[in-house]
Formats: C-alpha cells, structure tokens, sequence
C-alpha cells in the first residue's frame, strides 16, 4: 500500500512542496493588486473581448516590478527562496487553487525558467 492510499486526495494535494513556475503561473490570481488591475483593465475593452489576457497583464505588470526592484537578479542568481502560498478559492461551483502570496516571484521564475522548481506552502 501506498503513502497515497493512506491519504486523502485533499491531503496527498497538501504534500507538494516545490511546484514549477510554469504550473503556479496557470493558478488564478487573487490579491488585491491583482484585482485592482483586472478591473483597470476591463475598463478600457470591450466586453466580447474581456477574454484578454488579463492575467497576463497582470502579471507583466508584477515582472517589471521585480526588474526593477532587484527581486529578478535575485531569483536569477539563487531560485525563489520564500514560498509562494496557495489557498482555495471559490470561484462559481467550482473550487481550484488560487495564488495568495507569490505573484511577483512567479511572474520572475517563470520569465528566467518556466521549468524553475518553486517552493510552495499551501493554506486551508
């Protein structure tokens, strides 16, 4: 039998410890930043084009600032120390991960290496 057996599916989710920033980068967002922006964004488009990339704005915005910030080099030269959290988010029926903590350190890794493994905590 194995470890897996013995746990949930909830539970064997949990035992993640590194991600790939490729995967974290597919989570939804869910800060307030990342809010502010979405609907700074929604105002200027139309809405049958609303399916625009608004994560990906989002997130471009994030890279820059870790450009600018140092936070890049940093994860360039040393990886992301400083786990990204997930939580679980509510969205509709459905009940997917969400990126609580984290946007700017995915944004980086997945700029420098999407395959850059990631440190994950995850949160009930």
């Amino acid at each position: 039998m194995s470890a897996q057996d013995n746990l949930s599916k909830a539970q064997w989710h949990q035992t993640d410890m590194f991600k790939t920033a490729k995967e974290l980068y597919g989570h939804e967002l869910n800060d307030v930043e990342a809010e502010h922006s979405r609907l700074k964004l929604q105002e200027g488009i139309e809405r049958e084009d609303h399916d625009m990339d608004v994560k990906g704005y989002v997130m471009a915005r994030k890279l820059d600032k870790t450009k600018k910030n140092g936070m890049y080099n940093r994860i360039k030269d040393r990886g992301v120390e400083e786990p990204v959290k997930l939580g679980q988010g509510h969205w509709g029926v459905y009940k997917r991960g969400i990126v609580s903590d984290g946007h700017h350190r995915i944004a980086a890794a997945y700029d420098i290496n999407p395959n850059m493994l990631v440190p994950v905590e995850h949160q009930e």
